[in-house]
């Protein structure tokens, strides 16, 4: 898949992920967090947050947020 040129629903966005840049030959990228923020009961992030981390050479990782243990979990990221 040519650069820059990723779908627009999550779904497909996670599998593209998960398949060509996670774990390909090439998992030596550096994994960056993104923090995702709640809309509806949803996690959500911006896919140009997403897209713009490939595009930079690196694996996005989405970091939801939840109000149970938010303390915590931040000091182990």
């Amino acid at each position: 898949m040519e650069k820059g040129n990723y779908p627009t629903d999550l779904d497909s966005l996670f599998r593209i992920i998960d398949e060509e840049i996670c774990c390909s030959e090439d998992s030596k990228k550096p994994l960056i967090g993104i923090t995702t923020y709640t809309k509806e009961g949803a996690s959500c992030v911006a896919n140009l947050y997403v897209n713009s981390v490939i595009q930079a050479g690196g694996s996005p990782v989405l970091i939801p947020l939840c109000e149970i243990g938010r303390a915590s979990c931040r000091e182990r990221v």
